[in-house]
């Protein structure tokens, strides 16, 4: 299969919780990052093209302490090998401003 990310993605530490702003509830967790996008592991599945505004709490490793936050799009879903679980690859479409410089350093310490 072709790849087909701009972005290499790196995977980041376990426990990293992938939270929907406008609902407060857990969309899941961080599996992988770049710039321009994510997978995470879900409990529930997510709908494809569905636009979520997320916080990701990064802790100490992102220096700033602030949780990082910014809009996604949905762009797959499939089940993994665990029953009752989903992977989730989303596409980065917009972020805070300032927190652009964030991501980048966090993802240069990994």
């Amino acid at each position: 299969m072709e790849e087909k990310r701009q972005h290499a993605r790196k995977a980041v530490p376990a426990g990293v919780r992938v939270r929907d702003l406008n609902t407060g509830q857990e969309l899941g967790t961080l599996l992988n990052l770049s710039t321009s996008g994510m997978m995470i592991f879900c409990e529930q599945p997510l709908p494809a093209n569905a636009v979520y505004q997320c916080e990701l709490e990064l802790g100490a490793a992102a220096r700033s302490g602030e949780p990082l936050r910014l809009g996604v799009e949905s762009l797959w879903c499939q089940a993994s090998e665990q029953p009752g679980a989903w992977w989730a690859g989303l596409r980065i479409i917009d972020i805070e401003p300032g927190h652009s410089a964030s991501l980048e350093r966090y993802l240069d310490e990994l």
